[in-house]
């Protein structure tokens, strides 16, 4: 393809589909090499001799710190070079540390192939999110992104069904090299068969040839408070998120008594299926309610609805006497909890002038990266070795409980605070 920008009205409706199905084949392998973590768990602790604490760095820390620390430069590049070779590059690396894994003796070399997952993904989100702004206009960005977003439910789904059968068939080091691979054929896909589209015409918006320096690009982001509440409240459901994605496998094999691949298929039918659901209407509902009351605020009010809802939903399910009553209380917070994903994306891309999304973005991870995936994992795992003399085997579900649920209803607080002024700060971004 030529080097040129590829110009917005020279996108053909089918292009612009196969590029968001591109898109979300990359985003789905990012999330796929980083939840294979969580299903691995036990098989890991058992052969490693790991701590649920270690575990809990491992699946969080390790991988948090290096993520958001890369995620600036990187981002830095997205809004000045072009965003399609860095995403081809971003995804070649992170698949081939993802398969290194595999290879871990020991806590630091694990910790070394999990901080190089890190630093591959570091370039993925900020080069996708400003991409598919620049293939979607703002209408149709609500949905737009809540397709991307069901790439997570989707590496969930893959993880739990397919993980938990290779960790049984082939042990959990080849594992992770098999769940690796695809990402090096997808990285020639990128490269090969996408262009680099226009900055800004998706909105009819000419990008400045100068990219701001970065502290005024923080500045000017965390100055509107729209944005700032989004960030924290997209830390606080990440937290939750991460907090019991990680554990979840655990909480059913040492809790419910289910295998390792029972748990995994389980839970990725319900994260696959009603997390997916869930990520979709929450995308198709927002822009429609926006549509229709002219009311930008939607965005985020939606994304607080689906949080309190989640936060009874889910101690509900933690404390269910029997699997089944745990599962069906498990699916409904799943719909509830995925509603925010695509309206709070498109509202992060929406609240930055055009050469600071990819900042936007990485800003956006570093808090939730710090919080969600760094805090999360090791919150929980924390609290179960805490409550372990006391508990013993249900010490998890209570640390489940007390991390998640109180994430959950801080994050509804925070999208409340940011549909306030959300529509004045849209309006200011604009100009």
């Amino acid at each position: 393809m030529s080097a040129a920008p590829l110009a917005y009205a020279a996108m053909t409706p089918r292009y612009r589909h196969y590029a968001l199905f591109v898109f979300w084949l990359a985003s789905m392998v990012s999330f796929l090499d980083r939840h294979i973590m969580s299903v691995l768990l036990e098989p890991i602790k058992a052969d490693l001799h790991f701590s649920d604490t270690e575990l809990g760095l491992l699946g969080g820390l390790a991988f948090s710190v290096f993520y958001v620390v890369f995620g600036f430069p990187i981002a830095r590049l997205v809004e000045r070079f072009n965003r399609r070779n860095i995403l081809a590059l971003s995804v070649l690396a992170w698949s081939a540390m993802a398969s290194l894994c595999g290879m871990a003796t020991g806590f630091m070399s694990f910790f070394f192939a999990r901080s190089g997952v890190a630093i591959g993904e570091a370039g993925g989100a900020p080069a996708i999110q400003s991409l598919v702004a620049d293939h979607f206009p703002p209408e149709r960005r609500g949905a737009a992104f809540a397709v991307l977003g069901t790439a997570i439910t989707a590496s969930i789904m893959t993880a739990y069904l397919f993980g938990g059968w290779l960790s049984q068939a082939v042990g959990w080091r080849w594992t992770f090299v098999i769940m690796g691979a695809p990402g090096l054929v997808l990285a020639l896909l990128i490269r090969a068969t996408l262009a680099e589209p226009e900055r800004g015409a998706s909105e009819n918006r000419a990008a400045s040839a100068a990219t701001p320096p970065f502290l005024e690009t923080i500045r000017t982001l965390w100055s509107r408070a729209a944005y700032r509440n989004a960030a924290l409240g997209g830390a606080a459901a990440g937290m939750a998120a991460w907090g019991s994605g990680v554990w979840l496998t655990s909480f059913l094999v040492r809790v419910h008594g289910l295998t390792v691949a029972e748990a995994g298929a389980a839970l990725g039918l319900i994260f696959g299926v009603v997390g997916t659901i869930g990520t979709l209407a929450g995308g198709v509902a927002v822009d429609r309610l926006v549509a229709r009351s002219g009311d930008t605020g939607w965005y985020m009010r939606l994304s607080a609805i689906g949080m309190i809802a989640a936060a009874p939903l889910a101690a509900t399910a933690y404390l269910a006497p029997s699997l089944t009553m745990m599962l069906v209380m498990l699916t409904v917070t799943i719909f509830a909890a995925h509603l925010y994903s695509g309206p709070v994306t498109a509202m992060v891309q929406g609240l930055a002038k055009l050469r600071m999304r990819g900042t936007a973005t990485a800003f956006y991870s570093l808090i939730n990266g710090l919080v969600a995936m760094g805090l999360g994992p090791l919150l929980v795992g924390g609290a179960s070795d805490l409550f372990g003399t006391e508990y013993g085997s249900e010490a998890l579900r209570y640390a489940l409980v007390t991390v998640v649920c109180s994430a959950y209803a801080v994050a509804a607080l925070f999208f409340w605070f940011s549909s306030r002024t959300l529509r004045a700060d849209l309006l200011e971004a604009a100009q």
